[in-house]
């Protein structure tokens, strides 16, 4: 969920190909405004070899941060005012910069004991799946995530496509989809699965057909409840489905300045590390691709200050955050 000016409604990151970043402030499914993220005065630019993996608050402000991942594995976290990058940090644990390790990945990010901090979620490629307790830039503990006394694995037809609090009891979700197009809802209690249940629209069960994806789940209307974003690759159309814990209640095309509005070609969604695709939904018509060049894509700048750590690197081992 990116709140990056802490109001309450959830914004949508957008990047382009060029590394250029691009917050769209949201009020509903209506895009109300666009600015480039920018760091000590220059526009920022995501390098070509970090790529963004999240979006949290990782401290509590009410500020979302974004978490970038560089192909050796550091983990840095980029602490956000508005559109304005004010600090980058790299992530550590007992005093060492992390690494997320080979074989695991970062699949979401949610508050899921009702902290105010949001944690990290990773995967293996075996399915089991670990929640990093987080303090900022500081991890402070690790667990693998549990169903009825039993560790959880994902099974290797499903995959997680997002994080949210779907019920708003202030604990965050995970959402899963099979290959077949069924959506699931874990809710959460910590580390604990405490139920599990298919999402449902009009009393059916709402599955997503080939060609369209999740992009992003967030709070888009502040109701206190996450929403869900879909996106068809195809032609760059975005809805956002209204949800009341396992119900989807509404669904809406995404609007900016009356008319429905779509995603630029080079341009991508950066809320979900894993994209899959909504159920029958209206047409939309028209796209506004162009809304974008000018006001959404400032020149490029070189950023490679924000993506450099100080200190050694060193990889968290198995034993230490992934549970031995």
């Amino acid at each position: 969920m990116a709140i990056f000016n802490g109001s309450g409604d959830s914004d949508i990151l957008v990047l382009n190909t060029s590394g250029v970043v691009v917050d769209w402030t949201m009020d509903g499914s209506t895009i109300t405004a666009t600015q480039g993220l920018t760091y000590q005065g220059n526009n920022a630019v995501v390098p070509s070899n970090w790529s963004i993996v999240g979006i949290g608050d990782f401290n509590g402000s009410g500020a979302s941060d974004i978490l970038l991942l560089n192909t050796s594995g550091v983990i840095v976290d980029w602490t956000m005012d508005g559109s304005t990058i004010t600090a980058a940090h790299g992530l550590t644990f007992q005093g060492n910069n992390a690494v997320v390790p080979s074989g695991w990945s970062i699949v979401g990010i949610g508050d899921f004991n009702g902290s105010g901090d949001d944690d990290i979620l990773l995967l293996n490629s075996n399915g089991v799946i670990v929640d990093w307790t987080m303090d900022g830039a500081t991890i402070t503990a690790a667990q693998g995530l549990t169903y009825q006394g039993n560790n959880a694995v994902v099974p290797s037809n499903w995959s997680i496509v997002g994080i949210g609090d779907f019920s708003g009891d202030g604990n965050s979700d995970i959402l899963l989809l099979n290959k077949n197009g069924v959506l699931v809802d874990w809710t959460m209690d910590g580390s604990t699965i405490t139920s599990v249940q298919g999402l449902t629209y009009q009393g059916i069960a709402a599955t997503l057909p080939s060609g369209w994806s999740i992009a992003g789940v967030g709070d888009y209307d502040g109701s206190g409840k996450s929403d869900i974003l879909l996106l068809n690759p195809s032609n760059g159309t975005l809805m956002d489905w209204t949800m009341d814990g396992s119900i989807v209640t509404a669904m809406n095309d995404l609007t900016y300045q009356g008319n429905a509005t779509s995603v630029p070609a080079g341009w991508s969604i950066e809320e979900n590390p894993t994209t899959q695709g909504p159920p029958n939904s209206p047409p939309v018509s028209g796209s506004l691709a162009t809304t974008a060049n000018t006001t959404m894509a400032p020149p490029p700048a070189s950023s490679a200050t924000l993506l450099q750590p100080s200190g050694g690197i060193a990889a968290l081992s198995l034993g230490g955050l992934m549970g031995g």
